[in-house]
């Protein structure tokens, strides 16, 4: 996985001391944030087909999902990675002249895809493009996520701690004090930012898909209280 450490400063501070001799402390927010690139995509897959019985459309959605299975498969994306989330069988008609006319049993079928873009080394924009030269296939709800924040909740937590402990020893140096121990420290946050914005789009000179991922941005900002001497 790929991070980049940035440590975003200026919170509240507050700061109160004593006489000289006597003990003080500082009171100050420390924050660290740390821009992880996402390592894990996942879309959604629709099968739609109609046919003159519910027997005949199931087997023309299954057509189509298995071309689509072996696509997948050809970049060896693992079985447990593909989860089927809905199959549905329904009635098609149409009012003509104030009548209704059936038109067909209509199939839908839909699975979850999630691809590991590091572990698997698969192309996404490939995968896509393969899978929509598939006629009637729908493909929607892509997303691209982190398969673990842990890592970087880590970073920001650390780059927190030494925003907090650097602002600190200046403070304690303005005051002409020491700066003592560590007396209180609290997280403020669960380390999770919004993501931003990732896009999809088609390439009409190439036709080939191009996914931008964009970034997850990982924060954590910690209240802490430090001794001067």
């Amino acid at each position: 996985m790929k991070y980049i450490p940035l440590i975003l400063i200026s919170l509240v501070t507050f700061f109160s001391c004593l006489s000289d001799g006597e003990a003080g402390r500082v009171s100050l927010s420390g924050e660290g944030t740390v821009s992880a690139v996402p390592d894990r995509a996942s879309f959604d897959l629709t099968f739609r087909e109609t046919g003159e019985t519910t027997r005949k459309a199931g087997e023309a959605v299954n057509r189509m999902s298995n071309r689509a299975l072996a696509v997948l498969e050809s970049y060896d994306i693992p079985p447990e990675n593909i989860r089927t989330t809905g199959i549905s069988y329904y009635r098609r008609t149409a009012w003509t002249d104030g009548q209704e006319v059936f038109l067909g049993q209509e199939g839908v079928q839909t699975i979850r895809v999630s691809i590991d873009l590091e572990e698997s080394g698969a192309n996404l924009n490939n995968i896509i493009d393969e899978l929509t030269l598939i006629d009637g296939l729908g493909l929607g709800s892509l997303q691209m996520t982190l398969s673990s924040r842990s890592p970087f909740r880590e970073q920001a937590r650390k780059a927190a701690y030494e925003d907090a402990l650097s602002r600190a020893e200046h403070y304690a140096a303005l005051s002409g004090r020491t700066l003592g121990k560590l007396l209180e420290l609290r997280e403020g946050t669960d380390g999770r930012a919004p993501e931003r914005p990732m896009m999809m789009s088609k390439s009409l000179a190439e036709g080939d898909t191009q996914v931008q991922t964009g970034t997850y941005d990982i924060t954590v900002v910690i209240e802490t209280v430090f001794a001067l001497e």
